[in-house]
């Protein structure tokens, strides 16, 4: 894989804080009952969802992928995953990419690069995940290594295993107060509706 360009001069300041880390991201993509192939629905003027994703997080650095359930057009390598859900379709990842790395909803495109910034301390911990005061996680925006590996398995093996459970097992985890991101950092689009009020705030923003 190519290294990261840190001569773009917006980014500069970003990446030379962690000029030792591979800034991977790998952008999710699955299938959605209520909105089928939404990633590839348009947002505004021929961009999909899933390109304003990759785009945010291009502009931050990161060296992009795409995990998706089926293939399409994209600008960056896409890697077909065949798993049936989102535990093994992890556990899977971390083998092939065999290194620490970020994960985010293809459904996620308002990530900040502020929200990235309070995770990036801590990432010798084998996750850092967002999670709210009521203790709800955000595990399609974090950062997870191959440590996990081994609890991951085993929570997949349990009578009903799930992501959540499956992070609470793990020994090593930071947890950043979600509150403290910056608001949107999470809205996700998964319904007609959703879409349009992304188009709106676009539009808005643009205005």
């Amino acid at each position: 894989m190519k290294n990261i360009d840190i001569k773009r001069e917006e980014n500069l300041k970003f990446i030379m804080q962690y000029v030792n880390v591979k800034l991977i991201a790998v952008v999710m993509v699955g299938h959605s009952g209520r909105f089928p192939k939404k990633h590839l629905a348009s947002v505004h003027e021929g961009v999909r969802l899933i390109d304003v994703t990759v785009k945010n997080l291009r502009r931050m650095g990161f060296q992009v992928i795409v995990y998706s359930k089926y293939r399409f057009p994209i600008s960056v390598p896409l890697l077909l995953d065949e798993e049936k859900w989102i535990l093994p379709s992890i556990i899977t990842l971390l083998r092939k990419m065999n290194q620490g790395i970020f994960i985010f909803g293809g459904d996620m495109p308002l990530i900040k690069r502020e929200a990235v910034e309070k995770m990036m301390p801590y990432l010798s911990h084998a996750v850092v995940v967002p999670r709210w005061k009521n203790g709800y996680l955000e595990p399609l925006h974090a950062y997870y290594t191959p440590k996990i590996i081994p609890v991951f398995e085993k929570v997949l093996n349990e009578e009903k295993p799930s992501l959540h459970r499956a992070i609470k097992a793990c020994r090593d985890v930071y947890y950043v107060p979600a509150e403290k991101m910056p608001e949107q950092t999470f809205f996700n689009v998964n319904t007609p509706e959703d879409l349009n009020s992304l188009r709106e705030l676009i539009r808005s923003q643009k205005d």
